[in-house]
């Protein structure tokens, strides 16, 4: 065996190098240290970085073919500008004098860097993903599991890194409306090979239009962020319209979005409403909250409305029939005799031929009047003998009365104020939990003016978000109100504070979910389970070994168990403002950035629209005269109806 020294190596380098070329000891550690430290370091550092931001081997597979489609354009550029003999010349230049013992780590060690970089980049994406083969193939599985949740922790870290130094979008061009920074998602089966080639790795989380128009779900309880994510959802969806409106609408100066009148393709004019249905105290700060942050976005203030606390709506304008059958279910009595009087008595007063509908609640009760309610009906034989009927009871004192009760328990909310056509985003609070009577019947008004006015006005794209509307669900089904959102073009988020609160009972969640099509939204909460087996299972490998004592002896055994795709556990102790969803088996993670009006507001896609400020037509009535000459009108008509018909009369 020929043992060849240090001195013999130099002397057999010197013997084979060209001449001229001097080799040293120094030289040739100095060569070796310089070819291989460029490309441990951009190794390790490549993969430490992909790991501190939590990357999966497909994405760092990404930037390995960046690195070297930048790397060729550079080597092309270079032997296209100086030619090849000229960089082989460098190289060769380099290494005579890393030989010689000349470091000179400014050239040559930084071109030999450069010339490592593909190769670096390559090596740290085999490492990555030799890494995650070995932790999915673990015969350990807490290490597997340790990996795991560090490589998560990273996600979320670099997701919220992004959001501090970036300002996070509300919509995409495309159409998706930003909701999160995304930093994780599970599928329900592993990735094949083609797909693995193909894999895209989305930054933001988000949903786009025609998810919406299949409606979705928000759960979340008090703290976890729902108010954030509900700005966010509404004010991206109503940025990406306005975009979408800009773009393509027919729409004359006249603002008049429908499609009938102008004769073109119609883009109509988004609308978002609003509505908390939970009352309490903090819903003032809510309304506010949410208006000012519509109006931060771009939209003109006089169009932004808050509902009952700064404006009112208008039911007088619903047809007369369609306001028997409303006010009828609102002020209906459990006697049928007298509910069947009183549905007649409305049709009387609303239905009359020749005279113009009432405009307002005194206009109302000012027809309860059976003088002109004869002198209306002159030439109807059946209609006066039902009035003659009436006057005779005595029950158009109770009538009166009772309608004036229902008047003022709505308040001046519907009576003779503004027409929905002249908001953009409309903030509506119903008392829900605080007096469920209340809440229901604006609910209900509330539905049937909707319904309304956005079938026969000009038509508009709408987005309703329903916040625990299960408080008044008892009068108004969640289902019918999700197909009338579906036929008047609109989007619904149904949003609560667990999977049970959705509905009034466990059916009714179960068909509330079977027709929300678009995902579910899930944040930290109880009563999680429920979500974590929608989200469906996947199969994960389980190992069992074979010890004795703390040793492994002998064979183990490795099974495919069918598990959750994401636990019940993991959705439980989210952090706050981390939102997870759930579509179709695939699970996405994300943390919810808040909208900074300072950062990119207002949205020019809003703010330089040329029917932002549109004229609005205002309030019908004075709501605080209608009140008092209410009240005036039933102290002077209860005695004359309780004195019953004079003997002419009769």
């Amino acid at each position: 065996m020929e043992v060849v020294h240090r001195g013999g190596v130099i002397r057999r380098l010197r013997e084979e190098l060209p001449v001229g070329w001097q080799v040293t000891a120094l030289g040739v550690v100095a060569t070796v240290v310089a070819v291989l430290a460029p490309a441990f370091v951009l190794t390790f550092g490549l993969f430490l970085w992909a790991r501190r931001q939590g990357w999966p081997s497909s994405r760092m597979r990404n930037l390995t073919l960046t690195l070297l489609a930048a790397w060729l354009f550079g080597a092309v550029m270079q032997l296209w500008q100086v030619g090849w003999p000229e960089t082989l010349r460098v190289l060769t230049e380099a290494f005579r004098l890393l030989l010689s013992g000349h470091v000179d780590w400014a050239n040559t060690v930084g071109v030999l860097a450069v010339v490592e970089v593909p190769i670096a980049a390559v090596a740290a994406w085999v490492v990555l993903r030799r890494q995650e083969v070995r932790m999915m193939q673990s015969t350990q599985p807490r290490r597997a599991m340790r990996w795991q949740q560090r490589t998560n922790k990273n996600r979320r870290n670099a997701a919220l890194r992004r959001a501090r130094q970036e300002i996070t979008p509300m919509s995409r061009l495309s159409g998706l409306v930003v909701l999160a920074q995304q930093y994780r998602e599970e599928k329900p089966r592993e990735q094949l090979t083609l797909e693995y080639l193909r894999a895209r790795h989305p930054v933001y989380l988000g949903v786009t239009d025609e998810e919406l128009n299949r409606h979705i779900t928000l759960t979340g309880q008090t703290g976890a962020g729902k108010t954030e994510l509900l700005k966010r959802l509404t004010g991206g969806w109503t940025e990406a319209r306005w975009r979408t409106y800009g773009q393509k609408s027919s729409q004359g100066v006249s603002g008049s979005p429908d499609g009938r009148a102008t004769g073109g393709a119609a883009s109509p004019r988004p609308l978002t409403i609003f509505v908390d249905a939970k009352g309490g105290e903090q819903s003032t700060d809510l309304a506010f909250e949410w208006a000012d942050t519509m109006e931060a976005i771009g939209l003109a203030p006089e169009r932004v409305g808050v509902f009952p606390f700064q404006d009112g709506l208008n039911m007088w304008a619903l047809p007369p029939a369609q306001l028997v059958e409303t006010i009828h279910e609102l002020a209906k009595t459990e006697h049928r005799f007298y509910d069947t009087l009183q549905r007649g008595l409305l049709r009387l007063v609303l239905e009359a031929p020749n005279v113009r509908p009432p405009a307002n609640s005194v206009e109302f009760l000012r027809r309860i009047d059976p003088q002109q309610l004869r002198k209306a009906w002159d030439g109807h034989p059946g209609r006066l003998a039902q009035l003659q009927q009436m006057a005779q009871s005595g029950t158009l004192a109770t009538d009166l009365i009772l309608l004036d009760d229902l008047f003022g328990t709505l308040g001046h909310d519907f009576d003779a104020q503004r027409s929905i056509q002249d908001f953009d985003a409309l903030f509506v609070s119903l008392p829900g939990t605080e007096k469920n009577r209340v809440a229901a019947a604006k609910a209900r008004l509330l539905v049937e003016l909707l319904k309304f006015e956005l079938t026969h006005g000009a038509r508009r794209e709408v987005l309703f978000v329903f916040d625990e509307w299960s408080a008044v669900s008892e009068h108004v089904d969640v289902l019918q109100l999700l197909q009338t959102a579906r036929s008047l073009g609109g989007r619904v988020v149904l949003s609560a504070q667990s999977y049970a609160t959705l509905g009034s009972s466990e059916q009714e969640v179960n068909r509330i979910l079977s027709v929300m099509g678009g995902g579910h939204l899930v944040m930290a909460g109880n009563q999680v389970e429920e979500w974590a087996k929608l989200a469906g299972t996947r199969f994960r490998a389980e190992v069992g070994a074979h010890l004795e004592g703390e040793s492994h002896v002998g064979e183990g055994t490795l099974r495919m168990q069918s598990q959750f795709t994401v636990s019940p556990d993991e959705l439980r102790q989210l952090p706050e403002r981390d939102v997870v969803r759930i579509k179709s088996g695939v699970v996405q993670f994300g943390t919810v950035v808040k909208l900074d009006a300072t950062k990119r507001l207002p949205s020019k896609a809003i703010h330089r629209h040329p029917w932002r400020q549109i004229t609005t037509a205002g309030p019908v009535s004075s709501w605080w005269r209608l009140g008092e000459e209410r009240r005036e009108l039933v102290q002077r008509m209860v005695p004359q109806l309780t004195a019953g018909p004079s003997k002419d009369e009769g």
